[in-house]
């Protein structure tokens, strides 16, 4: 079956490909598929990724959407069905995964798949390809309540069973809306979270426009200049942080075995030429002896590599700052989000001030760039527990770049659950839930409104430029010395 996966067009050209796609585009393969993969930030326009789609013959066509840009991607799904009205689409990602009936009330979205999508889109697109395909029985399949049309499941199956399929009734379901305490597949089973990810087949970056993906100045390529791939070695988060949704990857982590994580590294970097990789674990620190053997296997293969990754300080020690260091890590992103104990304690973060403080002294030690990232007005912010941890921010020298944000409360999240109760959520409009907006926040908690949320951050703003731009300006193109081959753009 040929099948079209979409990355939706973005406000910025992307660092990095969009990892998840690039599995399932990869397991597809696997089952036999024939895949097209389209980064739509690098086509002209949306009708260009129309054309692409249309001259590739897709018979199934994927997007995979984030929230932030949830209009971009009912656009492009739009234009897609008035040009292709019997081709099915399937929505999948994050945000689809804990609104599914967001995203089925457009008439151009057939289907959404909740959670982990290798097994269910390749089960599911197997199943049309044989003509065999009823969506009761893909689990963390959500459809619409009148059913596809009978022409656009037709079209989806192999031409000779065609005739088979035409016999046949699809039954279909009601989509419940999506409640915290229902099952967010309506009549069906919560599709199982994989298990063992080491059967998974690496990403298909063979698909992708690899040399387009570049570091370009941005925060997010603090310390790294160059070509970047992405590289994932385990899957969920057991931290309980009241403004992280764990609706796809779950709690329970399920990690990789180090040699083969490491033999895809070895292998992309080499393919492409890549010098640069980031890890994307939601928490990459978060089991020691892991991290300390993947280092060590990185070290022992001398492949000269530099890369990143996000963490938190448990569990982290001088040990492991040393040795990731001595791996080639040159900037991590720490979740530090406030340094006063009552608002951590509100936010379930379950961290101290020391334990940042003494960590990021480490990584200074060891010469590792830090971007620390903050959060203002979660449950328990006052204007004085902003304005004190803005202090720390500024004041502490081992911190090179604070990141800040206001809190966007994210469904499937404790914090969205606790601002629709308390009426603190302005809007359910999907379009304004954006990190770093400059408009009125989402969000507002128990002591400060939304237009006070909105000032702070402004004067947030003012005061941490000059820091930002001092560690872009100096610290972030003196590392360019460390790529010989791109000295060219180092007085640029």
């Amino acid at each position: 079956m040929k099948i079209s996966l979409i990355h939706p067009r973005l406000v910025y050209p992307p660092s990095q490909p969009p990892l998840g796609l690039g599995y399932i585009a990869a397991y597809l393969e696997k089952a036999g598929h024939e895949v097209q993969f389209i980064e739509a930030a690098f086509s002209p326009d949306d009708e260009a990724v129309v054309q692409s789609v249309k001259a590739f013959g897709a018979q199934l066509i994927g997007i995979s959407v984030m929230i932030s840009y949830f209009t971009k991607a009912i656009e492009l799904s739009a234009l897609l069905k008035r040009h292709l009205p019997d081709v099915p689409t399937v929505f999948g990602g994050p945000h689809p995964s804990v609104v599914p009936d967001d995203f089925l009330k457009y008439d151009s979205v057939d289907f959404v798949l909740v959670g982990e999508g290798e097994h269910t889109f390749t089960k599911m697109a197997t199943a049309m390809e044989r003509g065999e395909f009823e969506p009761e029985n893909i689990a963390g399949l959500h459809w619409k309540a009148h059913g596809m049309t009978r022409r656009a499941m037709q079209c989806a199956t192999a031409a000779a069973a065609a005739d088979k399929r035409q016999e046949k009734e699809v039954n279909v379901a009601r989509i419940v809306p999506f409640k915290k305490s229902q099952s967010r597949v309506a009549h069906q089973a919560q599709a199982d979270r994989i298990t063992d990810l080491d059967e998974l087949p690496w990403p298909a970056r063979h698909l992708m426009p690899m040399d387009q993906y570049q570091h370009r100045g941005y925060n997010v390529s603090f310390g790294m200049h160059g070509s970047n791939f992405n590289i994932m070695t385990t899957r969920g988060c057991p931290y309980k942080c009241n403004f992280c949704d764990h609706s796809v990857f779950g709690r329970k982590p399920v990690s990789r075995d180090i040699k083969d994580v490491v033999d895809e590294i070895e292998d992309t970097a080499k393919r492409y030429n890549i010098r640069n990789f980031d890890i994307m674990d939601d928490t990459f620190t978060m089991n020691r002896n892991y991290v300390l053997e993947f280092c060590d296997e990185l070290i022992s293969r001398n492949l000269n590599l530099f890369w990143c990754c996000r963490m938190r300080v448990t569990k982290v020690t001088r040990e492991v700052m040393k040795k990731m260091a001595e791996a080639g890590c040159v900037r991590f992103s720490l979740g530090i989000e406030s340094v006063d104990p009552g608002v951590l304690k509100s936010i379930e973060k379950n961290i101290s001030t020391d334990e940042v403080t003494r960590l990021l002294k480490w990584a200074k030690e060891f010469n590792i760039l830090t971007i620390g990232n903050f959060m203002i007005g979660n449950i328990g912010d006052t204007r004085e527990t902003i304005y004190k941890t803005l202090a720390y921010s500024l004041n502490t020298k081992e911190i090179d770049i604070p990141s800040w944000v206001i809190l966007v409360p994210l469904p499937g999240t404790q914090a969205f659950e606790v601002g629709k109760q308390n009426g603190w959520i302005r809007t359910f409009d999907w379009d304004d839930y954006r990190m770093n907006s400059k408009d009125l926040p989402i969000w507002r908690n128990e002591a400060l409104s939304h237009e006070e949320l909105r000032d702070i951050y402004a004067d947030i703003a003012r005061q941490v430029r000059p820091k930002v731009q001092y560690a872009m300006d100096v610290l972030h193109q003196e590392r360019l010395k460390c790529y010989p081959e791109l000295q060219k753009y180092a007085s640029a």
